[in-house]
């Protein structure tokens, strides 16, 4: 257990930060293309609020999957 938290009681009301990461791919020459972290204040209280939504250049060719996911 981390000191001041307790991991069996439920996270209602606790700050949650969401972080997502895209890629071009997913095997091992595959890049990152695109990051994103919205921030709860109080879980099931709040609306989240973003704090991130950047697209990475992967400094290559996105594939044709990848681009019809990301746009």
């Amino acid at each position: 257990m981390m000191s001041g938290y307790d991991l069996d009681q439920p996270l209602r009301g606790s700050p949650v930060a969401v972080f997502d990461i895209e890629t071009t791919g997913s095997t091992d020459g595959d890049r990152i293309c695109e990051i994103g972290v919205v921030v709860i204040d109080r879980l099931y209280e709040t609306e989240p609020r973003m704090l991130v939504n950047e697209f990475v250049d992967p400094e290559m060719e996105d594939p044709w999957p990848a681009t019809r996911v990301h746009g």
